[in-house]
């Protein structure tokens, strides 16, 4: 005879862990709901869909910007042309006056080695 009472204790304690978990999904459902529905206002959609605009450039402003910033690689890059002319003009400078110095030693040399040879 114990058995069924047992039986009908276990189910009285299942029901009831089943009834405060289904309150308590319902409280939170509820309380979730009425902050998505609090946050979704009409006001707050049209802040956020402002700011998207503000934000936000069209094709053709994107072309635009596209080719201005072509135009100034082109103009980077033709100018790195010019340095590299300078550059090359620079280089050569140093190469002539190494040579005009190597040239002025070797004849202070021989000057020097004529004068002690007397």
């Amino acid at each position: 005879m114990s058995m069924p009472s047992d039986l009908d204790g276990w189910k009285t304690l299942v029901g009831g862990i089943g009834a405060a978990l289904l309150a308590a999904w319902g409280w939170i459902f509820t309380a979730t709901h009425r902050k998505i529905d609090s946050k979704a206002s009409k006001e707050s959609f049209d802040k956020l869909e402002a700011t998207v605009r503000n934000h936000t450039i069209t094709s053709v402003e994107f072309g635009a910007h596209v080719k201005a910033d072509e135009r100034l690689f082109n103009q980077i890059v033709e100018e790195a042309k010019i340095q590299r002319g300078h550059i090359s003009k620079i280089f050569d400078k140093i190469a002539d006056t190494e040579n005009k110095n190597r040239d002025r030693h070797d004849a202070t040399m021989e000057a020097i080695h004529r004068a002690t040879e007397k």
